[in-house]
């Protein structure tokens, strides 16, 4: 039996807006009513999703995605684009830096609207 992450629920201040912050600097994902009222946001990835809830007060939450080359520097440049910081280190997630201190290809790491940290890796070569 195999088992898959079919979902992971991130609290937002406006579930909407950063579903589609995360979806845009990712260039993945269809932002999709959830809940049953359709009160939640949800972004697939892949062949699993997030799903957004509103919370105002919330502890940040850490999520890595493991990605390809293209897909890390296609965020990166919308990342710039927008002004936001990034780097390879979670304690110093604005350091710009990309190379991969635990040894994979390229890391970066960068905080969205609601201060959760996301992680985008490229691991290294088999």
């Amino acid at each position: 039996m195999s088992i898959a992450i079919d979902h992971v629920g991130i609290p937002a201040a406006d579930p909407w807006a950063a579903a589609r912050f995360l979806g845009e600097i990712l260039a993945e994902g269809e932002v999709t009513p959830d809940g049953p009222d359709g009160e939640m946001a949800s972004l697939s990835i892949g062949d699993s999703s997030l799903s957004y809830f509103g919370l105002a007060a919330h502890e940040p939450h850490h999520v890595a995605f493991r990605v390809t080359g293209p897909v890390l520097d296609g965020a990166i440049g919308r990342l710039r684009q927008r002004g936001v910081p990034f780097g390879n280190d979670p304690g110093d997630p604005a350091n710009g830096r990309t190379d991969d201190p635990l040894g994979g290809r390229a890391r970066i790491c960068f905080h969205d609207t609601d201060g959760h940290l996301f992680e985008l890796f490229v691991p290294a070569a088999p």
